[in-house]
């Protein structure tokens, strides 16, 4: 079952109009939440990221009720396990050509789907060569067909992700996860001025950091100046926190320490943002 515009549906009810501008154009948002155990964990900073950018987008946010994702949750027997909640708004067409003001939403749905990717303890990483760069790079955009791409050709090559550069070679951050990496008593991450989304759970890793006494660093730096003693991370909703042991087929040792210590302190953190159904 899913949720479309107001109702609760059989997920192969509901048709796309040729009209709605998500299919035709991308011209849309989304964000994806993680359901575990029949809990929604982050839901208030996704809320509030998802109307930012339906703002920056130029259309009226939906109001998203938790008590519908309850239901849908419910509806789908979701209640173990660990379920990928994906939230998508797509705008409606201004009723007189290119007219000012916000335009209303045109269509909103949930989704809710068993997270079935196989449990890493690590990963592996490869440069991805093409930078992606868009009006809406810092936006949760329909349009990312290219973050496919990414994955396919890291897979190609025998790695896990791909990490995109900046038009000037900066490192950005993977297909779908945001990339972060341990030099001494600081973490560091691709500063949020380059083109690139800042995702909520990288969000609570820095407070993580924080209450962990650890430097924080916002940096423009390039592949060349990642530390060979440092270490690597990406992370996202669903994957969490993860480690990167190579990187260019070059390897990056791994501290089971200071990993189980942010682990703990960004658990916590999850487990104080979470609403349980």
């Amino acid at each position: 079952m899913i949720f479309c515009n107001g109702e609760f549906l059989a997920a192969e009810q509901p048709s796309i109009l040729t009209s709605n501008r998500g299919f035709l154009f991308a011209d849309g948002v989304f964000t994806t939440l993680k359901v575990s155990e029949g809990k929604i964990y982050f839901f208030n900073a996704h809320c509030e990221r998802f109307s930012l950018h339906c703002k920056v987008m130029g259309f009226l946010p939906p109001k998203i009720e938790s008590s519908a994702i309850c239901k849908l949750i419910e509806l789908n027997n979701a209640h173990s396990g660990t379920w990928r909640l994906k939230i998508i708004a797509t705008a409606k067409a201004h009723s007189e050509g290119l007219a000012l003001g916000l335009r209303e939403v045109g269509s909103f749905a949930m989704l809710l789907d068993p997270y079935l990717e196989e449990k890493k303890e690590s990963c592996s990483l490869k440069t991805y060569i093409q930078p992606i760069v868009t009006p809406f790079s810092r936006i949760k955009s329909l349009a990312c067909a290219a973050r496919f791409n990414v994955l396919e050709d890291a897979k190609r090559h025998g790695c896990d992700d791909g990490l995109v550069l900046s038009p000037e070679g900066y490192l950005t951050e993977t297909a779908f996860a945001n990339f972060f990496w341990r030099q001494g008593n600081c973490l560091m991450t691709p500063s949020p001025a380059l083109p690139l989304l800042w995702g909520i759970t990288l969000h609570f890793v820095e407070i993580a950091a924080r209450q962990l006494k650890l430097d924080w660093q916002e940096v423009i730096k390039t592949p060349a100046e990642i530390p060979a003693d440092g270490q690597l991370f990406i992370c996202n909703s669903l994957k969490g926190i993860l480690p990167v042991t190579s990187y260019d087929y070059t390897p990056f040792a791994r501290d089971s320490a200071f990993e189980s210590q942010l682990q703990v302190e960004y658990n916590q953190l999850a487990d104080l943002h979470v609403i349980a159904h």
